[in-house]
């Protein structure tokens, strides 16, 4: 993702819970590395360098990551039960 502004991108957590390394833009917040298969460059680094890292990601093993995204806190029935509370007790 070379993106210059990013706040904590959707795709980031989408990508993560596939089991994908990702490769990032120092630009983007280092939270969006949920579970630690994240990579930052600089957007000033070389093409080279961003495509050598995005290759190095092509033979990764792929497993089960739920409890790690779940500890996270983007499981969407818990978050739907945060949110369901937070509109019932609104005042």
């Amino acid at each position: 993702m070379p993106s210059f502004y990013e706040g904590l991108p959707v795709v980031s957590a989408e990508t993560q819970c596939a089991c994908l390394n990702c490769v990032f833009s120092d630009e983007i917040t280092s939270e969006a590395d949920i579970t630690g298969n994240c990579k930052f460059l600089s957007l000033s680094d070389s093409a080279k360098l961003w495509a050598e890292e995005i290759l190095r990601g092509k033979d990764c093993t792929r497993r089960n990551i739920a409890d790690i995204i779940k500890k996270a806190g983007y499981d969407i029935t818990e978050q739907t039960k945060w949110l369901e509370a937070f509109y019932l007790n609104a005042k």
